[in-house]
């Protein structure tokens, strides 16, 4: 509640000072501190905000309008890095064939435009997940499979439970982790500018995001002027009891977490805990057979798209 109370209103207490190594705090003071000085800083405009790509907006905007391929493929043209990859995609073991893509106008056609929406989210947000510092790189590149796992996960388990916008479901499994990728990022600017000591151990940092990105993740795609529900999945994807409203599609990104982690694609070993993981399923209509059927095309995806995760 505190927490919140930081977030939504600026505050004027003075800065926590910055931990020293002279004082040899415990991982609970040290926790306290990194989040006071996020919070006061984000409050206190004096953090670097992460940017939504724009060439998600615009393309989103030219689908609602029911455009003709030559604007998208014209918009898409200006990004030669997903125009790039979007091809390679297409050309991929799990979508081309006997013939293969060379333009962006083909690429389209092979993939979809719903497919093609979704993998031009998937490429543009891997920008998103870069640090000044080099430690955490591995870290973020780990954070962005998952995130792509979660999606597609969370993708297949709305089609099969037969919702009526599973692309949509897609996105909010995009962004369900953002809070994660916002605090590293926060905390590698912060490290950098020795306002803060980095985490005492890669434990402490994991239970750091683990504790907090809901939130954080929520007050981000606030931001960004998002609709409230992907808001909503982003803080409550992982303490469903804590929501004050649970809707299918909050079902189904809490879902397809647990699926991406248990196909190995998370940032942490998911535990066996088979009655979440079925319980979660069986409200949204899913049986066992469901939930097989969701890991293996998951894996399949992952394999086949050509996309590169490093």
């Amino acid at each position: 509640a505190i927490l919140e109370g930081q977030l939504k209103e600026k505050t004027t207490q003075t800065p926590a000072a910055p931990v020293t190594a002279k004082t040899q705090p415990n991982s609970q003071q040290q926790r306290a501190s990194m989040l006071q000085e996020i919070a006061k800083r984000l409050n206190n405009g004096e953090i670097n905000l992460p940017s939504l790509p724009s060439i998600s907006y615009e393309l989103e905007e030219l689908v609602r309008q029911d455009a003709g391929m030559d604007a998208i493929a014209t918009l898409l043209r200006k990004d030669m890095v997903i125009s790039a990859k979007l091809i390679s995609v297409a050309n991929s073991p799990r979508y081309g064939g006997l013939r293969q893509s060379s333009t962006v106008e083909q690429a389209i056609n092979v993939l979809g435009l719903n497919t093609s929406k979704e993998f031009v989210d998937i490429i543009a947000n891997r920008a998103l997940y870069m640090a000044r510092n080099p430690q955490y790189q591995e870290i973020l590149k780990d954070l962005w499979k998952h995130g792509v796992a979660c999606a597609h996960a969370s993708y297949l388990i709305a089609q099969l439970a037969k919702f009526s916008r599973p692309r949509e479901v897609f996105f909010m499994g995009l962004m369900h982790d953002i809070g994660k990728l916002f605090l590293i990022q926060v905390i590698s600017e912060l490290q950098a500018r020795n306002v803060i000591d980095p985490p005492s151990s890669k434990k402490s940092l994991d239970d750091f995001l683990e504790k907090h990105h809901g939130l954080f993740g929520r007050k981000l795609l606030e931001i960004w002027k998002l609709p409230s529900e992907i808001a909503v999945v982003a803080q409550f994807h992982e303490t469903l009891e804590q929501a004050t409203t649970v809707t299918r599609e909050l079902l189904a990104v809490a879902l397809g977490n647990l699926l991406a982690k248990r196909a190995g694609y998370g940032l942490y070993n998911l535990k066996k805990d088979d009655a979440e993981v079925e319980r979660t399923a069986k409200s949204i209509g899913l049986e066992p057979v469901h939930i097989q059927k969701v890991l293996k095309e998951l894996v399949v995806f992952m394999e086949e798209t050509g996309l590169s995760f490093d």
